[in-house]
């Protein structure tokens, strides 16, 4: 047992959030002491170091709000890490749980909203191209509700894809058994629908307030070897019940929209998630409002939400004492990174070039925005380095640093989370010095002082929509810079 806080590479643990025969989650710190940023840590043996590895590989191809992010992976002391987002709120799992103990039925809108998110993020992710990924692992405790009302699908470890290295044994299951299609029960090659059935068995469960598939020892008591062929023989031939037989209020369209869901021939079932996502929709129609999720967990929890924040911050104002203090060098982080992640597309505005014409520095949540930056500036011919795989407290490389002295001219995005970010004010410095810095502005925020005497030379404003008229002042501004006429005329900034 870990006595926390404690050091753990660039990261503070502070909170044990959950542990098995795995690993274990903790709540964590990174960042600086005055800048500290939650993150949630999983850690695990050495042995999952491939796991862990495609795991992150897989979940850097994702950008969706309702999936949850994973940004970093490493190793330190004999143990392999992953890092992801800090969610606010609780489980699935925890949410059913808290609802039988208080004998509370749960909602039929929170039970639809919260399978149409989720619907949305699947969808999301079996249709991204050449990625093809399952995720195999659909069930209540990966599936996240904030207290803000967001659901977020969360852990890939399990997932199939062209990235993962780490190959499943043929005939061999995986996933958690209560949640399995009769296809995966069995074995066999699986595609997407696998993950159509497994939030069919959610949806079942959330409507009836009933296991579906279940072991049902009582006291609870591990799978041995003996239940657990028992459980997949049910899982392979799957007898299951109307919903509606459980829960009479239940409306013939959403009992046959579940007993769909819940064909065992896939090719009867739902074949794609938007499918589900529309008639998810059409039942909920127009009585619902986006404050129903959000409302459901206050009231469910009441009191108990405040009193497990100020624990939380308790332990994280004694966490963020151990982190480096603000100034010290980023190469003064000691986390142990096993490789630096890199551009997947070798053909894309993301490679790195002898001599950089423009480097894009810039927070984690602006990335669409660089993105669509970097593809305006390559296709201008111009040579541009940014950080597709960019993450909190990775370390400087040399090709960091090689880009950064190259580059012609060094764009800083400026958001809230931008100014917040040691490593965008340290990149903004480096260009200061230089005299090669663009900030551009996403958003009214207040721009580190050292910065703001720029502001009427070359402040641009570009509004989070991506307003043409502003990014072309951008594009022209550097295309000046770039072509070596400094622009000796100042560009306003916006109104």
């Amino acid at each position: 047992m870990r006595r926390l806080p404690q050091r753990f590479g660039s990261y503070v643990l502070v909170q044990l959030l959950a542990q098995d025969a795995m690993s274990s989650l903790y709540v964590a710190l990174s960042g600086t002491q005055g800048s500290p940023r939650p993150c949630v840590v999983k850690i695990a043996p050495e042995g999952y170091r491939q796991r862990f590895r495609d795991e992150v590989d897989v979940a850097k191809q994702l950008s969706h709000p309702n999936l949850v992010r994973e940004f970093d992976w490493g190793q330190v002391d004999g143990e392999v890490y992953v890092t992801m987002d800090f969610v606010d709120g609780k489980d699935l799992r925890a949410i059913w749980n808290r609802c039988a103990t208080s004998r509370t039925r749960i909602p039929l809108a929170f039970a639809l909203v919260t399978m149409r998110d989720l619907a949305r993020a699947l969808d999301y992710a079996h249709k991204l191209t050449d990625v093809n990924l399952v995720h195999r692992n659909v069930c209540p405790h990966n599936i996240l509700v904030s207290y803000a009302g967001e659901i977020r699908l969360a852990d890939f470890s399990l997932a199939l894809s062209t990235f993962k290295a780490e190959k499943t044994v043929p005939g061999f299951t995986y996933g958690n058994p209560n949640y399995m299609s009769p296809e995966q029960a069995r074995g066999a090659p699986l595609d997407h629908r696998t993950d159509l059935y497994s939030v069919g068995i959610v949806l079942w469960e959330l409507l009836t307030g009933q296991h579906l598939f279940a072991w049902d020892a009582t006291p609870p008591t591990p799978l041995g070897a003996q239940d657990s062929r028992e459980l997949l023989v049910r899982l392979r031939n799957p007898i299951v019940p109307e919903p509606a037989s459980f829960a009479p209020w239940i409306s013939p369209e959403l009992n046959s929209l579940v007993m769909r869901a819940l064909r065992p021939d896939r090719d009867e079932r739902y074949q794609a998630c938007d499918e589900l996502q529309s008639d998810l929709d059409r039942v909920l129609g127009s009585s619902l409002w986006p404050g129903s999720v959000s409302d459901f967990l206050h009231t469910l929890y009441g009191g108990d939400i405040e009193k497990e924040r100020r624990q939380r911050e308790r332990v994280m104002q004694d966490g963020a004492a151990m982190l480096p203090i603000s100034g010290q060098s980023r190469t003064g982080v000691v986390a142990a990174k096993i490789e630096s992640p890199k551009a997947r597309d070798p053909s894309g505005p993301s490679r790195i070039r002898t001599g950089t014409d423009i480097f894009v520095s810039y927070a984690h949540e602006d990335r669409a925005m660089a993105r669509a930056l970097a593809d305006v500036f390559a296709r201008q011919g111009w040579s541009v380095w940014w950080d597709p795989d960019i993450t909190l407290g990775r370390l400087y490389d040399e090709e960091i640093e090689r880009a950064i002295d190259s580059a012609t001219c060094i764009v800083v995005l400026w958001s809230e989370p931008a100014v917040a970010s040691r490593w965008v004010r340290a990149e903004a410095h480096a260009g200061l010095e230089r005299g090669v810095l663009v900030p551009v502005l996403l958003e009214h925020v207040r721009v580190p002082l050292a910065f703001r005497a720029l502001q009427a030379a070359v402040l641009v404003g570009w509004d989070r929509e991506g307003d043409h008229v502003e990014l072309a002042k951008v594009v022209r501004h550097i295309g000046a810079l770039v072509e070596g006429a400094r622009a000796s005329t100042p560009i306003e900034g916006p109104n």
